[in-house]
């Protein structure tokens, strides 16, 4: 019976992903939408994110991806994932306050694969920003974190294979400037667990209400 690389998928990152309250002050709301595109040793994919953020603390959405996934007798098999996240900021960067922000998140991702193969796994995390002014028009915010993941596959209907492990998250955002109504953000990112590594790439659009 085939067997399938152990699957988890960078920025859904995420990555970092729906991270948009990292932008907003205390008490101020806004939206994002996000694509990207993600790689690794045993799948590739496309990546769609749209959330929206509470009072400057709090963000919540969904995240839908298509991807390829390659088992290691070679046999590929494509799905979709749907990820819905909530994202939680208990320290905020401030001049004169804290010097870093802290988020703590969790995510369900449910993949949807047409077939007898069915998955789904649970990712409970923690990421650090560090916001660096670049000049007037745009910022660059280095990031860093870990998650606890708990996984359940069954492939070709056998027996479903489940595990539990940790993962190392870094990257960098880069933004234009934070004050204005609209922010364009690029991430690259890469997640690595177990003897695997991920990278990828985000552009998002983040709107102040």
């Amino acid at each position: 019976m085939r067997h399938a690389l152990t699957l988890f998928l960078l920025l859904g990152l995420a990555v970092e992903c729906g991270a948009q309250s990292l932008y907003l002050d205390r008490g101020q709301r806004g939206v994002e939408v996000s694509s990207g595109w993600s790689v690794g040793p045993s799948s590739n994919g496309i990546e769609t994110f749209a959330s929206i953020g509470f009072d400057g603390r709090v963000d919540v959405g969904m995240g839908v991806s298509r991807y390829t996934l390659t088992f290691d007798d070679g046999s590929k098999s494509s799905f979709r994932e749907y990820a819905p996240f909530v994202r939680t900021f208990v320290v905020k960067e401030t001049a004169g306050g804290a010097p870093v922000s802290l988020a703590v998140s969790g995510q369900v991702f449910i993949d949807d694969f047409n077939s007898d193969d069915s998955g789904h796994y649970v990712q409970i995390g923690t990421m650090v920003f560090k916001n660096l002014k670049l000049s007037r028009g745009w910022a660059m915010q280095p990031f860093a974190g870990f998650a606890f993941v708990a996984e359940s596959y069954t492939f070709g209907g056998g027996d479903a294979d489940r595990a539990q492990y940790l993962t190392r998250d870094f990257g960098l955002h880069f933004t234009t400037a934070m004050d204005r109504p609209w922010v364009l953000r690029l991430t690259v990112a890469e997640q690595s667990f177990r003897r695997e590594t991920y990278r990828g790439a985000r552009l998002a659009v983040i709107r102040r209400l």
